[in-house]
């Protein structure tokens, strides 16, 4: 191939950035910057209409907010690593009032994973691959 493709960024639909942040804070991301109008900040107001959120992991992990129009309601997996990493985001989640779908499950596919939804009920699968 002649050109190196190195990330995929999902995009999820929010109804609102300030009210969802808390959450993928919680899941370990942090804001790197958001857009009100065409005013870039390092921080999220009630204007903001798009953000980028990364966390520190072995590969690039960032996440785009949008509260552009149309339907909520995405899915992304994030790869947690170990299982037992899996079992502490959960508990993270509970602690900060997050409802878990699916508690921490050993799926026959050799995964084990949790599911739970952001404030817009866009789905969060949280997955770490069990050992064979």
């Amino acid at each position: 191939m002649d050109v190196e493709l190195y990330s995929i960024i999902p995009s999820l639909r929010v109804t609102s950035i300030i009210r969802a942040l808390p959450f993928y804070e919680t899941l370990g991301f942090k804001l790197v910057f958001a857009f009100a109008g065409s005013e870039h900040s390092d921080t999220v107001t009630d204007q903001s209409h798009f953000a980028r959120l990364d966390a520190e992991a072995t590969h690039p992990l960032s996440i785009f907010l949008e509260t552009r129009r149309g339907s909520t309601g995405g899915c992304i997996h994030i790869m947690a690593g170990a299982p037992e990493n899996v079992d502490r985001l959960a508990a993270r989640l509970r602690a900060a009032g997050v409802v878990l779908e699916l508690e921490p499950t050993n799926m026959p596919w050799g995964m084990r994973e949790m599911h739970t939804a952001d404030p817009d009920g866009n789905l969060i699968v949280i997955g770490g691959l069990l050992a064979e």
